[in-house]
């Protein structure tokens, strides 16, 4: 009876019965009704391509004796799709590094950069943190990656947080080994934070140079010629008038 009421209401509505599914719900008097359209094939097709491409290449990724120049290509198509499920895969090849593809006369410059892995990670955000965080602290942690471990945390939390962050573990670890890993990445984040604002300054120096030589090229350049011009013009004007009264003197007399 009561999906026969449901059903009437839907025609009065003028909505099409064929994109509605009516069922149960978990009450014995709850109905639950389904609205169907054609963008949930859609969008339900484009998911399912999304899951069967990112599964495919986190699996061409862990193949045996695969070149650099695939391992960078994948990495970066997994960045770029921000494939939360790549985290793990990722992170074990965070010391990949680029590899130009182009080696011909017509050399173009690759879409990733130096580390793609770590780009790759910084792109997925808060939770590829949040996965090196717990992977510090465990047995899975590998000294050689420290630098990619710092540099990923750092520009997706900003060095201040990473460091806030890191305490907050340090002071939580019970084993001593753990919390020296975790002081080996804070270390690390110390040092990029100090060398970027080292560059920082540096470019703000420059920049501040660069605005003084300016104004000393003003001064010591266009304000001098401007002034000997006048100097000139004022110099030339006067000869001009000495010559017009000694002519007129000259005149003068000669009446």
């Amino acid at each position: 009876m009561k999906k026969c009421i449901v059903l009437m209401v839907l025609v009065l509505t003028n909505v099409s019965t064929a994109a509605v599914t009516i069922r149960a719900g978990e009450g014995p008097n709850a109905v639950v009704i389904d609205l169907k359209d054609e963008w949930d094939g859609k969008v339900g097709k484009v998911l399912e391509e999304y899951h069967v491409t990112t599964s495919e290449l986190i699996s061409s990724l862990g193949e045996p004796n695969l070149p650099d120049k695939a391992k960078v290509k994948i990495v970066y198509a997994l960045g770029k799709l921000r494939a939360l499920r790549a985290t793990p895969v990722l992170i074990e090849n965070i010391n990949l590094g680029g590899v130009s593809t182009h080696l011909s006369m017509d050399i173009r410059i690759p879409p990733w950069g130096q580390y793609p892995a770590r780009e790759a990670l910084v792109r997925i955000g808060s939770y590829a943190s949040t996965m090196i965080m717990k992977i510090i602290g465990s047995p899975k942690f590998d000294r050689a990656k420290v630098d990619g471990y710092a540099t990923v945390i750092a520009k997706i939390e900003t060095p201040r947080y990473a460091l806030m962050k890191l305490d907050d573990r340090i002071a939580m670890a019970e084993d001593e080994s753990v919390r020296q890993q975790y002081k080996a990445v804070k270390a690390r984040i110390k040092e990029i934070a100090a060398q970027e604002k080292g560059v920082g300054i540096a470019e703000k120096g420059a920049t501040r140079r660069g605005e003084t030589r300016a104004k000393w090229t003003f001064q010591g350049g266009v304000l001098p010629a401007l002034a000997l011009g006048l100097t000139g013009a004022a110099v030339g004007g006067g000869i001009v008038g000495l010559i017009l009264l000694l002519r007129r003197r000259a005149h003068t007399s000669s009446k």
